[in-house]
C-alpha cells in the first residue's frame, strides 16, 4: 500500500495493517512525498521505502481524488523504485477521474459525489461573481476551486 503525503499516509498504513491481520501475511504501508526532480514535480519515496517497493506490486491509495495528480505521481515512484502498481483506490471521487488519470490500470473508490471546479474569475466562476470568500490551497490546486453554493441546495448529482 502506497499513499501520498498527507491523505494517503494513514489508508495506506491501516489498511496495510488490516489487510496483514486479515491474509497472515505482511503488508506493507508506506507513502510518497512530493519534491522537484529535475524542474519536475515528482512523487519520490524517502526513507528506504524505495527498498521496500522494489520488486513488489503496489495498491495506490488515498482519501480522495480531484485531478489524479497525487495518485499519478505515487505511481511514478512506485514504479521508479522497480514497484509494479498494480491499481488506484481512494474512498472519495469528487470529479469523476478514471483510471488515465491516476497513473494505475484499475482504479476504484467508495464514493462519488461530484462537484464542479471552476477556474477563478467573475467570468468563470459563479461563486467568484458572488464575491464568495474561497480558500484557494485546498486541494493544493490554485488555479481551481471547487464552490457549492449551498442557497439554491445540494448539485443535483449529490443525495
Amino acid at each position: 500500500m502506497v499513499g501520498p503525503a498527507t491523505g494517503g499516509i494513514i489508508l495506506a498504513t491501516h489498511v496495510a495493517a488490516a489487510l496483514t491481520r486479515m491474509t497472515g501475511r505482511e503488508v506493507l504501508g508506506v507513502y510518497s512525498e512530493q519534491q522537484i526532480v529535475d524542474g519536475e514535480e515528482r512523487g519520490v519515496l524517502k526513507r528506504d521505502y524505495d527498498q521496500l517497493v522494489s520488486g513488489k506490486r503496489a495498491l495506490v491509495i488515498d482519501d480522495i481524488v480531484t485531478t489524479g495528480g497525487s495518485l499519478a505521481k505515487t505511481a511514478g515512484a512506485v514504479e521508479d523504485a522497480g514497484g509494479e502498481v498494480i491499481g488506484a483506490s481512494v474512498i472519495w471521487n469528487r470529479s469523476g477521474v478514471g483510471a488515465e488519470s491516476t497513473g494505475a490500470p484499475v482504479f476504484k473508490y467508495l464514493v462519488d459525489k461530484q462537484y464542479p471546479n471552476y477556474q477563478p474569475g467573475s467570468d468563470t466562476c459563479p461563486g467568484c461573481a458572488k464575491d464568495m470568500p474561497f480558500d484557494n490551497q485546498v486541494g493544493h490546486a490554485p488555479k481551481q476551486q471547487v464552490v457549492v453554493d449551498l442557497s439554491q441546495g445540494l448539485p443535483s448529482n449529490t443525495t
